[in-house]
């Protein structure tokens, strides 16, 4: 079966409207198997993968300007502004505190970096019958998340988008998809059912959100 996998992450990347010269230093935190990573590092001057549990997949993909290394994200030894941009997709609703897992992302931004947090939105029946019924994900409710991202980030800006994995990668059947997923995400009373939650931040020259 031929999954759409980079088309998906292509989407991601697009909802969020994140783009990169290729002198900024990234820092992906809750890096999974290195997919995301490996996207950011084509494009990047460094990036850094972290996460708790190391993929056997990181030794492929590690190079010159991609490496890989294990952490928690709640407590990280790594220096504080190192990082230009901070990348975090589904990592806040797997961590015991993450409160700390944002402190420790404000930490580690320098001033006038970004900050990109991505979470699945439990509202979704999809998600929610496939990630928490069936796989025991706690995803956030949408307010829980604004809530969340505001103690640390008052002025971060919150959307939301529609993206998916299918068992199909033919163009027009993307595009079919896509439309869907456009529709719902701009839908009064149906975005409330978009499959992501997600909240963008730029620190300000002094290192506060601006």
């Amino acid at each position: 079966m031929n999954w759409n996998v980079e088309a998906y992450r292509q989407t991601v990347f697009r909802r969020l409207q994140l783009s990169l010269d290729g002198t900024e230093r990234v820092l992906d935190l809750g890096c999974g198997e290195g997919g995301d990573a490996e996207w950011l590092a084509a494009r990047a001057r460094t990036t850094l993968g972290v996460d708790l549990v190391e993929h056997p997949r990181w030794s492929s993909l590690a190079r010159p300007g991609l490496r890989f290394e294990r952490g928690d994200a709640q407590a990280l030894r790594l220096e504080s502004a190192a990082f230009d941009l901070v990348f975090l997709k589904d990592v806040l609703h797997h961590a015991n505190d993450p409160d700390r897992v944002l402190a420790e992302a404000k930490r580690l931004c320098a001033p006038g970096g970004r900050i990109y947090i991505i979470e699945g939105n439990r509202f979704n029946p999809v998600f929610y019958l496939h990630m928490t019924l069936m796989l025991g994900h706690q995803h956030f409710r949408r307010p829980v998340f604004e809530a969340l991202i505001r103690r640390t980030f008052p002025d971060a800006r919150l959307i939301w988008f529609e993206a998916h994995v299918y068992p199909f990668s033919m163009p027009v059947l993307l595009m079919v998809a896509r439309g869907i997923e456009t529709a719902i995400a701009v839908t009064p009373g149906i975005r409330r059912l978009a499959s992501y939650n997600a909240a963008i931040i730029r620190l300000a020259r002094g290192g506060n959100p601006g």
